[in-house]
């Protein structure tokens, strides 16, 4: 009876502890990521993201008072849509303070690897601008892949996250990833959390500033409301930045497509009738140009030279 006994709690043992393996997704067989494994595979869900067509909008709350006002004293509607290098945003913007009567933009990029438009809406004109100059996107809102993978308004994968200092914990309750880089002596740092339950997402993070003897936060991500979008590609339907003491924006997906087809007249601009175009490739072209001209003539005048030294 003694030997039944302990076999049935042995078998009952081995049961609780398969289940609770199975509760744990990463501990399948699967040791806890390193800093550069856990970026590894960040970039390779990042590679799986191919197109997105997303519509969604924007409010911004300056501080006021101790607090973030309820009132927002911006908002904007904008569609952004992305398929290889080709690029489009639309952004309808009303600014003012509560209050008082708002100030309304309306804005929309292109870009592609050879060209850049921008045509803009503002008291009545319209106005757009053609350059090869990447720069002109420059003020736009940021667009729901940079949302993704670049959080703090630039890439944290390629040597500012991720280095020979960065420090990785995990979370099995959560399943989540804290990956942080210290990127100066004085305390500065940056700190992501890495959702392995989502397809390895960053889902919310901070920036800290250190010096003055104390570390503070200067810049909080945070995104909410996680979609699956096909194919175990996920989405934050919600996500807000916060500068403590200065500004919160928060941002609300109205609709998403990823990895569908989107058409080249969806991502390119078409000037209406009446509008004031500055296109600067045609300055660019006559300085491309003009050294071209001042090469043809040096070398006509080395041939020149040349042959009437030969008939001399």
């Amino acid at each position: 009876m003694t030997t039944t006994s302990q076999w049935i709690r042995f078998r009952l043992a081995a049961i609780s502890l398969t289940m609770l393996l199975l509760a744990c997704p990463p501990c399948r067989g699967e040791a806890i990521l390193t800093p550069g494994e856990l970026v590894k595979r960040v970039q390779e869900t990042r590679a799986k993201y191919k197109t997105f067509d997303v519509s969604y909008s924007m409010d911004r709350h300056m501080w006021q008072d101790g607090g973030f006002p309820a009132t927002p004293t911006a908002t904007a509607d904008i569609v952004w849509r992305q398929a290889g290098a080709l690029g489009y945003t639309e952004e309808s913007e009303t600014v003012g303070l509560p209050g008082a009567g708002g100030h309304k933009t309306f804005t929309r990029w292109s870009s592609s690897p050879t060209v850049y438009k921008k045509y803009r809406e503002e008291n009545g004109g319209r106005s757009g601008i053609v350059s090869y100059d990447p720069t002109t996107l420059a003020g736009k809102q940021m667009n729901v892949a940079e949302v993704l993978w670049q959080p703090f308004h630039r890439d944290m994968w390629t040597g500012v996250i991720y280095d020979s200092n960065s420090t990785v914990e995990f979370d099995a309750k959560t399943n989540v990833y804290t990956l942080t880089s210290r990127v100066d002596d004085r305390g500065s740092m940056y700190i992501l959390h890495i959702d392995a339950s989502h397809g390895y997402l960053p889902v919310s993070g901070e920036c800290r500033a250190g010096g003055s003897g104390k570390e503070r936060r200067v810049m909080v991500y945070e995104a909410t409301d996680l979609r699956e979008v096909g194919n175990g590609l996920w989405l934050p339907y919600a996500w807000a930045w916060t500068s403590p003491a200065l500004a919160k924006v928060n941002y609300r997906i109205h609709s998403a497509e990823v990895n569908s087809d989107v058409p080249v007249a969806k991502l390119d601009i078409v000037f209406p009738a009446g509008t004031r175009v500055r296109d600067d490739r045609f300055s660019i072209g006559l300085q491309i140009l003009g050294w071209t001209m001042v090469a043809v003539v040096l070398l006509l005048t080395v041939v020149s030279l040349r042959e009437w030294l030969r008939r001399s």
